[in-house]
């Protein structure tokens, strides 16, 4: 069972959702034990908190952040500004499917490198959409290993980029649910005297 009872870091963003579980990183509390981030996931549907393993290989002493990337779950994890490496879950709750799918250095393109966020791969999936510094897009080419910036028209400035999936299916007021049911019930039974 996974106690709950300290705050969660969230340098970015709101937590991301995969699998039904909303994900967020803890940071250490040596005070109870705790020598390491963590990162833990509450499950919407049984309303239960976890804790998500980490990648084997990544190692400690380094600034950690969530991601979410084509619904796998991503591990990013900042070296002193100096590397990043993310790492995608590709089957969810198995930390042996870990894989490191790429490794940033600080460059002339990237400097400095405080913040990455990977969006999207490309159609071919040869390339990564990544935000980095709330500043830029770059294109991380995953067969040679570098980066290409995206022009962007107009002065962005500083933004944060979000993917969401979209769906045809509706969520439902649930006054509008009720008043359904409340009309299907008066339909379906008439009284006899």
């Amino acid at each position: 069972m996974f106690q709950f009872f300290y705050h969660l870091l969230h340098r970015r963003g709101y937590g991301v959702l995969v699998a039904g579980v909303l994900h967020w990183v803890m940071p250490p509390r040596v005070k109870l034990g705790i020598f390491r981030k963590k990162i833990v996931g509450f499950d919407l549907g049984t309303e239960e908190f976890t804790e998500v393993p980490q990648p084997e290989g990544a190692e400690r002493g380094f600034l950690l952040d969530v991601g979410v990337l084509e619904g796998c779950l991503c591990a990013v994890c900042n070296y002193d500004q100096v590397n990043i490496d993310v790492w995608v879950m590709k089957e969810y709750g198995v930390k042996e499917s870990w894989t490191r799918l790429l490794s940033v250095k600080k460059t002339r393109v990237i400097n400095p490198l405080t913040f990455l966020k990977p969006l999207a791969y490309s159609k071919y999936r040869d390339k990564v959409l990544l935000e980095v510094n709330n500043q830029k897009f770059v294109w991380y080419d995953l067969q040679k290993k570098k980066m290409r910036s995206v022009k962007i028209g107009g002065n962005l400035g500083t933004f944060g980029a979000e993917v969401y999936v979209g769906s045809l299916i509706q969520i439902e007021d649930p006054k509008i649910a009720e008043n359904q049911k409340d009309d299907f019930l008066s339909q379906g039974f008439k009284l006899v005297l």
